[in-house]
């Protein structure tokens, strides 16, 4: 990742590619069609992208493409979601994923 990025950019990073998950539910991506859509640079996004697998918002599918963790489960532990750190819209992402027919709490 980019050394010259401060903390408070990397979280504002991670609430936006939250954003675009939680705004197209079905999104499924790879590392290039999300460096491209996040104008981000290849390590960067990919590091991002795993990052946010790791907390479980994303699953990574055998074919390289980034879903959302409750996309992959449609059931189960999401309460790893939590509030963005930056924009803190867990009232945001619970209405989202309730749309969704689901809950994470």
């Amino acid at each position: 990742m980019d050394k010259s990025l401060s903390t408070i950019s990397i979280e504002q990073r991670l609430c936006r590619i939250r954003g675009e998950y939680l705004e197209m539910p079905g999104l499924r991506l790879t590392s290039a069609q999300a460096q491209r859509l996040l104008g981000m640079d290849q390590e960067t996004c990919l590091q991002l992208l795993e990052s946010l697998t790791r907390e479980r918002f994303l699953y990574r599918h055998a074919d390289g493409t980034y879903a959302p963790e409750i996309a992959h489960h449609r059931r189960g532990a999401v309460s790893a979601v939590g509030a963005c750190a930056v924009c803190h819209s867990a009232g945001d992402m619970q209405r989202d994923f309730m749309s969704m027919g689901r809950d994470i709490m």
